[in-house]
């Protein structure tokens, strides 16, 4: 049976965890708010569960294995060679089939249109509704990956590149852009602002949807084809055709999570928004992602900011980078640059807690750590705070010397309220400071500073 596994990946930014393994030979993966649905090789489309996994139907049997497998809010249908077969959501009952004119090798859907691409380069369009079909040739040879949305559709060819067609309702799709790309497409994704070109090469090409681009190549650690891939505006999951599924962060081009899928191929992956499902022969394993421990959410509207202190490989390369910061305020402190020295303790201490999930591995180093740089950050507050208060003392000084020499001072009434505003800040924020370092020698000449400052 196939098995995730994390070991040095789950330094990464995001962990995971197999929830289950369903039985199946799976080759095509969807899902809805209730189900997953898996197309297998033994002519069947399995039904499961998502509140406890179990499986609840099995549909089928179809003329010829399924090559794909889609759903909307009533039907589940599954492409194979020469039908696409139709069920019924309510009952499991079969509906009945679109019979095909060409052969299929791939397929997808958006809204009420059914699309097949097929062979000698023919597209595919079915009406769900009215069972109204067109095709039209757009290539000399197979139509071998396919992509749509409400208002594009991405073709790619075995032996052409990725085209670009504007859906036209009933009528010939218009080509509208032809993305040249450095070895062979073999699966096509897309978000509002790109479409996404899984290569052979295990690369995936991102294509903004505007000017038709190449804005980025995401590079694997692995030269495996990419049979799968989802992305939205923010992620990108590509299912290399062995061992991994990789998640990259498309803000910071960056591998976030790798699942290793060990001893069998992979067929197909779906994001269902914390969930990453995996076909393979041996089984549909069912990933939870994790971030600090809790559920990431790969569809959310939103998405999180791994800058680079999250995207560290290694907790030993985080604890290097925090003692770097340590070491710099250390010699701030020393030299009496007290504030410099607080916000290099500060970016220490931030090291340690956006990388809290690279430190799992190594607790108590951390722990020791935060303790020792909570106790600096602490002593360099002090210091800095009767820095403060002994130059506004100087200021206060400097004027009542004005006032006794020449029974007035250069600054105007407002100049002098705002210095009083400010002795009132620093006096009130002094003795809470001092409060919370009470264990510190420090505390007490700073309550004593504050305390001749306010007579």
């Amino acid at each position: 049976m196939s098995n995730t596994s994390g070991g040095a990946d789950e330094t990464l930014p995001l962990s995971h965890e197999k929830i289950a393994t369903l039985d199946a030979d799976a080759v095509s993966i969807c899902h809805d708010s209730e189900f997953v649905y898996a197309a297998c090789r033994d002519n069947r489309v399995r039904v499961w569960a998502k509140r406890d996994w179990q499986l609840v139907a099995t549909l089928g049997e179809t003329s010829a294995p399924p090559l794909r497998v889609h759903v909307d809010a009533e039907q589940v249908y599954a492409t194979c060679e020469k039908r696409v077969y139709v069920w019924s959501k309510s009952s499991w009952g079969m509906v009945g089939w679109f019979e095909l004119t060409y052969q299929a090798i791939t397929s997808t859907m958006y809204g009420d249109i059914f699309l097949v691409g097929a062979k000698d380069g023919r597209l595919v369009s079915i009406n769900k509704a009215t069972h109204e079909t067109s095709s039209w040739q757009v290539y000399k040879s197979d139509v071998t990956s396919l992509w749509a949305d409400e208002s594009i559709i991405c073709t790619a060819a075995r032996k052409d590149e990725c085209r670009v067609w504007k859906r036209e309702n009933g009528s010939t799709p218009t080509e509208v852009a032809k993305l040249e790309k450095k070895g062979r497409v073999t699966c096509i994704g897309g978000s509002s602002e790109f479409v996404a070109l899984g290569l052979s090469s295990g690369s995936v090409q991102l294509w903004d949807r505007v000017e038709w681009e190449n804005i980025k190549t995401l590079e694997p650690r692995a030269s495996h084809p990419v049979v799968s891939l989802w992305c939205n505006n923010h992620y990108l999951v590509a299912g290399l055709s062995q061992t991994f599924v990789i998640v990259y962060d498309l803000k910071s081009s960056s591998i976030i999570a790798i699942i290793r899928v060990e001893n069998t191929k992979i067929e197909d992956i779906d994001v269902d928004h914390e969930m990453i499902y995996v076909g393979t022969p041996e089984g549909l394993v069912v990933v939870h992602m994790l971030l600090g421990g809790t559920s990431m959410d790969l569809e959310s509207d939103v998405g999180i900011e791994f800058g680079a202190t999250l995207l560290r490989t290694s907790p030993y390369d985080v604890l290097e980078s925090v003692l770097i910061e340590k070491r710099k305020g250390d010699n701030l402190l020393q030299t009496g640059s007290y504030h410099e020295a607080v916000a290099a303790y500060e970016n220490a201490l931030q090291l340690l807690i956006d990388n809290t999930h690279a430190l799992l591995e190594v607790p108590n180093e951390r722990e020791a750590l935060t303790d020792e740089l909570n106790q600096r950050l602490g002593r360099a507050l002090l210091h800095a705070k009767i820095q403060e208060l002994q130059a506004i003392d100087k200021r206060i000084e400097q004027v009542s010397d004005e006032f006794d020499l020449r029974g007035r001072t250069e600054m105007d009434d407002e100049q002098l309220e705002k210095l009083w505003d400010e002795a009132r800040r620093a006096i009130k924020e002094s003795r809470v400071l001092a409060e919370a370092q009470a264990g510190d020698m420090l505390s007490y000449q700073l309550t004593f500073l504050a305390d001749t400052l306010e007579e």
